[in-house]
């Protein structure tokens, strides 16, 4: 999830005898990302989320 949020890159795939390495390329603080699940609303006609429910526009 953080690589598809754009927050980590990988720099070496996984094979059985080691994980994945990863680069860390968008650093905005202390805090970490966190994954939340929100009820949204999604047009199909667009495939555009016009609402959801706890967010705000940035």
């Amino acid at each position: 999830m953080l690589t598809r949020a754009g927050y980590l890159r990988a720099t070496q795939k996984a094979r059985k005898d080691r994980p994945a390495r990863y680069l860390l390329i968008r650093d905005t603080g202390p805090l970490p990302p966190v994954e939340k699940r929100l009820p949204v609303v999604i047009d199909g006609n667009d495939d555009v989320i016009v609402h959801a429910q706890g967010g705000r526009l940035v």
